[in-house]
């Protein structure tokens, strides 16, 4: 199966996440491609949570997500007995939701623009009103925080 995640993709997700941990008062530690997530979140050298990251360039009523993603993350945190969230970058906010809430709808889903059969697939909506906003984009705090990570390492 193809991997569509570029080195840009990466470079976002760690930017999601370093706003994560400023916000939330943790480290992280970016796992490698095709990792059940993309980051763990962690204090004081404890997982505290698994974080699969998405941007996205649009918002639409619902998220879209794939259930299998989903299984994965829950299983994952069930076994290391910790959270798993899902963190979406929209253009103007970031939100979260954790994966053990129950989606609004499951249906046969997915993209059909890259010609390749592995992308249509049982798929989460979850409305976007049942999230919870990390911040919003335009807010000063923000600014703050991306002057503060623009100079730090990569995690």
């Amino acid at each position: 199966m193809p991997i569509y995640e570029t080195t840009s993709d990466r470079k976002r997700e760690s930017s999601v996440v370093s706003i994560l941990c400023c916000k939330w008062s943790c480290d992280a530690i970016m796992l490698p491609k095709r990792s059940i997530a993309d980051a763990m979140l962690t204090v004081d050298e404890g997982v505290k949570a698994l974080v699969e990251v998405k941007c996205r360039g649009k918002e639409y009523d619902t998220y879209m997500i794939s259930q299998r993603k989903i299984n994965d993350l829950k299983m994952a945190a069930d076994m290391f007995q910790i959270r798993s969230l899902v963190v979406i970058s929209f253009p103007d906010r970031i939100c979260y939701f954790d994966s053990a809430i129950e989606p609004d709808k499951v249906e046969r889903g997915g993209r059909t623009d890259r010609n390749d059969s592995h992308d249509v697939e049982q798929m989460n909506h979850y409305d976007v009103s049942r999230l919870k906003t990390i911040y919003e984009k335009a807010s000063p705090e923000v600014e703050e925080w991306l002057a503060d990570y623009a100079s730090a390492p990569s995690l």
